[in-house]
């Protein structure tokens, strides 16, 4: 994969964990046939997995019923990559902390699968439920990858 630069990476996954999933009992009614019947909130989390080269990603996805903002569900999966060459895409910034800089091409495209990752468990999640057939939004994640991004821990 070229990464813009003068570098290149490979990326390949290793792992997809489900590390939790919560579907919560109404308290409140509400139109089952609303549309959008969902608010989704979604949060994405890097770790460098230095003794395996791996970066991981953690997506955080939490469901509300847009008209009683009540929870409806909530769904948390790492996925883990392995990048080759390792040492040579992801630099640690000093031996005494646990920063590393990471090209902004990699994290986008760790995220952009990850994503879609998620977008597939939470589809098998939600058969059977009121939100079965809701619509799940896209997320343009270029603005907050294809700039300058700060060290990750």
């Amino acid at each position: 994969m070229s990464t813009g630069t003068n570098k290149t990476f490979d990326l390949r996954f290793a792992k997809i964990n489900i590390l939790g999933f919560s579907q919560f009992d109404q308290k409140n009614s509400f139109n089952k046939n609303a549309y959008p019947l969902i608010d989704f909130l979604t949060n994405i989390q890097f770790r460098v997995i230095e003794d395996v080269k791996r970066i991981s990603c953690l997506i955080t996805v939490k469901m509300k019923i847009k008209e009683t903002d009540e929870a409806f569900a909530e769904l948390k999966v790492e996925t883990q990559f392995e990048v080759n060459p390792f040492d040579q895409t992801i630099v640690k910034e000093s031996k005494d902390t646990n920063d590393y800089q990471i090209p902004n091409i990699l994290m986008y495209n760790v995220a952009n699968v990850s994503v879609s990752t998620v977008r597939g468990i939470l589809y098998e999640k939600l058969k059977g439920t009121v939100a079965q057939d809701e619509v799940f939004p896209l997320i343009d994640l270029a603005p907050q990858f294809m700039k300058n991004q700060p060290a990750v821990k």
